[in-house]
């Protein structure tokens, strides 16, 4: 019977570890993307994950895959919908592709269990019969763990539920990112207290739910979506609900719609019939609706009787898909309808922008002044018919436009002719609008000053900048905002970008910005800037600074030539990415030609990610360097730069300052100087890096491993070694390069890690013994060159410092070693 309201930490690891199918991540070099049109090769490719030191994307053909009890590795994506069977298309319509029981009974189950820096993605799958996701983390943070697109429906049982997450990690600082978005949870007759389970102890938990759709579960004892923290003086736990623009309704048994014993709640514009929840603790709880949604037989909103929920969300810039769970647009009017479905009910201003004079009847200022004149309306639509043909259409701008103070979307895709990017390497775009400052010196192209109202939220795509002395695009006030598409500096149908200022701004104190997105045709090209390409700022006097942000998938100094098929130098000046905010996800970007690649700048910067970039080189390895890679400067702390690719630049990554900046299972190669520097001043020796003053360099200028013997088979081998440092925990990765010959203290391939304990007292080295498992076609060829690092572990008085590269030793052939009879 399940029953986990009893908490007993524990012994609750033991019965985890049976209801619940794994990712144990571990952030890889390269992408296996596989198209799978069987439940044979489904399983074959879920247990490959424990064999590949690779990221996974399992491509799902529309049918039936029926899986039993699984273990799943390494970073995963699985993506249904492909057309059947060489996944050259796809469809995001529910039911194409199902996930189901091999046995037909609940005991079978898909257990993802968690690592440090664990990503999970499931998308547009339909699981049904008895059947249930868990995912279970214990190891290190883990996220994002996004699960969108998706219908839970049919499950019946009463052993587990259709959705359970654990979080109950090794150590306190540990922390989960989990999101669920745009999907559907109905009809299951299962009786288990809760149809979604979300518990965590220690450290952080985040569960995010945007538009989902959670109804007619009508079996559930407690609570249709409960959020349970474990916590106690042992396990302290910080559990987290963000909840906007979902449907909780008719879920109850004797229990509600939403149970939380955590008061960290942010509840927005949800239809909640019925919940038990506490006063949330400074979140906001607004919006709520408790009536029947109105919806028909397959949960879409009703036009007649019109449905509470049509266009009475709020967007959720970076949370929300582009689609909703039918593959149709996600927002379609002034707000997004609440729940997983989006009606065709557009109560929007549409305002046509007919020709390129800077003003008058048809110019994009006289649009722009309505949408402000206007703004109580709601969202007004900027679309452009400039004639028949693509042109480019030059605006060329007298005085500045007005500034922004409303929601509007400025659509230059809209112009017949454009179209956004196809391509996943390379920029094919056609943009058709170009907006050019330069005749007039006008400081700022499109501006969102800091005065506007809080409600202010601009989405902007299509459009190409000409020369502007401050900045082509400035954000300062609102928030939400979304730039794609966007190209600056260079050349667009043959017309120069002159050089801007900087190519995009964000103030400080605007947040939630998304800056390119996970689609290709999102893609900016920002180029060329005299100064920087994308700016998060720091605080001023009146607002903190910029947070929350998201810069992804974009091409940052690297233009593309659609004739050779070539890349491009559109270098900017100083940095690429320059973040002096807080809290900003930097991921999938191609950074190259630049002064600074990426660039963590002021005391402000701290708790950004930076992820999954190509930094100097693409996947293909060709060099795009920048002077330096990744720079950490003027005191940036407590960041973590991981699974990168920093390649070919002068500088690898260079510390020059600030404390926590973890750097690890990055591929850093190429580079002509050491790959990761503290201090900038070479090679740092060991020496006692817990002396007085040391927590004022750069990571304490944590010392490095000394490596004793790299040896084992082409799959299977083990590094021995010894730290000198200060007592704690310790993370000990290991990398390899071609040779020693090439090293330069750089590490080409992340192959493993182990946590090691130093006792605090004695001066006496303390010894590592880190093994790894390389599966074919992955080996590692006898002489290559092995080093490795050091990270302080959670709960050491400076935790996330990662130290130098070790020099390096040459991997010997020797069975009886790598298997530890040493």
């Amino acid at each position: 019977m399940y029953s986990f309201r009893t908490f007993n930490r524990r012994a609750f690891r033991g019965v985890a570890l049976l209801i619940i199918f794994t990712l144990a991540a571990s952030p890889a070099l390269a992408t296996r993307v596989s198209c799978i049109s069987s439940s044979a090769a489904f399983a074959d490719e879920l247990n490959a994950t424990s064999i590949y030191l690779e990221d996974f994307e399992i491509h799902l053909t529309e049918g039936t895959f029926k899986v039993g009890q699984g273990t799943v590795y390494e970073n995963l994506k699985i993506l249904g919908g492909y057309s059947y069977p060489d996944c050259l298309s796809r469809s995001l319509v529910p039911g194409k592709t199902v996930i189901t029981s091999i046995t037909g009974t609940p005991s079978d189950y898909v257990r993802l269990d968690t690592d440090n820096s664990s990503t999970l993605t499931i998308d547009s799958i339909t699981f049904t019969a008895p059947f249930t996701t868990g995912i279970f983390g214990e190891f290190g943070s883990a996220g994002p763990i996004t699960l969108s697109r998706s219908v839970f429906t049919g499950i019946s049982g009463g052993q587990y539920p259709p959705l359970f997450v654990g979080w109950f990690p090794e150590d306190g600082a540990s922390n989960l990112d989990l999101r669920i978005v745009d999907s559907l949870f109905v009809d299951n007759s299962v009786t288990t207290p809760c149809v979604i389970d979300l518990s965590s102890s220690w450290g952080g938990a985040s569960f995010t739910l945007i538009n989902n759709t959670v109804m007619n579960n009508p079996n559930a004892t407690q609570g249709g979506v409960c959020v349970t923290t474990y916590s106690s003086a042992d396990f302290p736990a910080y559990t987290v609900l963000l909840a906007h623009d979902n449907i909780f309704y008719g879920n109850t048994n004797g229990g509600v719609d939403v149970y939380a014993n955590t008061s960290y709640l942010e509840l927005v514009d949800n239809i909640i019939h019925t919940q038990d929840t506490p006063p949330p603790y400074n979140f906001p709880t607004v919006g709520t609706r408790t009536a029947n949604p109105q919806l028909d037989a397959n949960y879409r909103p009703l036009s007649s009787p019109t449905s509470p929920t049509i266009n009475t969300g709020e967007y959720e810039t970076g949370d929300t898909t582009p689609t909703d769970l039918n593959g149709g647009p996600r927002l379609v009017g002034s707000r997004v309808d609440r729940g997983a479905y989006e009606s065709n009910v557009n109560d929007a201003t549409f305002l046509q922008v007919s020709n390129a004079n800077d003003h008058g009847l048809g110019s994009l200022r006289e649009a722009i002044n309505s949408a402000n004149q206007n703004a109580a309306a709601g969202l007004h639509i900027i679309q452009f018919a400039i004639g028949s043909t693509c042109g480019p259409h030059v605006i060329q701008l007298e005085t500045p436009l007005p500034q922004i103070n409303s929601i509007l979307f400025i659509e230059g895709f809209s112009q017949t002719g454009s179209n956004p990017n196809t391509l996943d390497t390379g920029d094919d775009a056609t943009q058709c609008i170009i907006l050019d400052g330069n005749a007039n010196h006008i400081a700022d192209g499109i501006y969102v000053p800091a005065s506007a109202p809080a409600s202010t939220l601009m989405s902007l795509s299509g459009i190409a900048f000409g020369t502007f002395t401050h900045s082509a695009v400035s954000l300062y006030g609102g928030s939400g905002h979304i730039l794609q598409g966007l190209h600056i500096g260079g050349i667009v149908g043959g017309f120069d970008l002159f050089p801007a200022g900087n190519g995009i701004v964000v103030g400080p104190g605007v947040s939630n910005v998304v800056i390119g997105g996970s689609d290709k045709g999102q893609r900016n090209v920002v180029g060329i800037a005299q100064n920087d390409g994308i700016v998060l700022t720091g605080p001023n006097a009146s607002s903190g600074a910029a947070h929350g942000n998201t810069i992804v998938n974009n091409y940052v100094g690297v233009g593309w030539n659609k004739t050779n098929s070539v890349y491009v130098n559109r270098g900017n000046s100083l940095a690429g990415i320059h973040v002096a905010g807080h809290d900003n996800t930097i991921k999938d970007n191609l950074v190259g030609y630049n002064g600074y690649g990426i660039k963590l700048d002021g005391t402000t910067a701290q708790g950004n990610t930076v992820t999954d970039n190509a930094v100097g080189a693409d996947a293909a390895g060709t060099a795009l360097g920048n002077s330096y890679g990744v720079l950490i400067d003027q005191g940036a702390h407590d960041n973590s730069i991981q699974s990168n690719t920093v390649a070919d630049n002068s500088y690898g990554v260079r510390a020059n300052s600030g404390l926590g900046n973890t750097i690890r299972k990055n591929s850093i190669k190429s580079n002509t100087y050491i790959g990761i520097d503290l201090a900038g001043d070479g090679i740092t020796p060991n020496d006692n890096d817990n002396a007085v003053g040391a927590q004022l360099l750069p990571n304490r200028e944590l010392n490095f491993p000394v490596i004793g013997l790299a040896t084992g088979v082409a799959h299977d081998g083990v590094v021995n070694g010894q730290l000198t440092t200060t007592g704690g925990d310790y993370i000990i990765d290991v990398y390899s390069t071609p040779s020693c010959a090439a090293d330069n203290r750089q590490g080409a391939r992340w192959l493993g890690s182990r946590k090691i304990t130093r006792a605090a007292a004695g001066g006496l080295p303390t010894p590592f013994h880190v093994p790894f498992t390389l599966h074919a076609p992955e080996s590692i060829a006898f002489g290559a060159a092995i080093t490795v690092t050091a990270t302080d572990a959670a709960g050491n008085s400076f935790p996330g410092n990662t130290s130098e590269f070790s020099a390096c030793v040459s991997y010997s052939n020797d069975r009886i070693f790598a298997d530890g009879f040493n």
